[in-house]
């Protein structure tokens, strides 16, 4: 359900031209838009997953949730994620950070189950490597309320996903 206050910018004849012409070419060049107004269009101009590159991994969360209200707000369907980078090089001798490593799978899982409507990355997450995607599913535990799994076998599959 689209929110009243975007009815009169669906509207707006130059939203479907330019949905036109990048349903067309698979590519649109747009200028004029800034600060978060900027996350708005990409998501009402395609339902196809949108990833989002921003310039510095300290805005990455920021802009995720931004573009997590604009989606409910347009109603569109699918996880809104962030994909930050996983913490210092491996070969740095710094400790990894675990609650990066989570949500990296988690951006990872969603986009492999065609879950996603929107990913946000900065280059750095990006260019750090992550698991294959045979690999993250043969690694996944789901739960759900009222299932038994027994501590032992748990902690051993927590233990070989990593």
């Amino acid at each position: 359900m689209t929110a009243d206050w975007l009815v009169p910018l669906l509207a707006e004849g130059r939203l479907a031209e330019a949905r036109d012409r990048l349903t067309r070419d698979g590519l649109l060049d747009l200028s004029g838009l800034s600060g978060s107004s900027r996350l708005l269009l990409p998501l009402l101009l395609t339902r196809e997953p949108i990833l989002l590159v921003v310039p510095r991994e300290r805005d990455v969360d920021e802009v995720a949730q931004d573009l997590r209200t604009f989606a409910r707000e347009t109603g569109a369907e699918g996880d809104v994620v962030s994909f930050p980078a996983p913490g210092p090089g491996p070969f740095r001798g710094l400790p990894r950070h675990p609650e990066a490593s989570l949500r990296r799978a988690a951006a990872l899982l969603s986009a492999a189950r065609g879950r996603l409507r929107a990913l946000v990355a900065s280059p750095a997450g990006l260019l750090r490597p992550s698991l294959a995607h045979g690999f993250l599913e043969t690694r996944v535990v789901s739960l759900r309320r009222g299932d038994e799994i027994t501590p032992e076998i748990l902690l051993e599959a927590l233990d070989e996903g990593g």
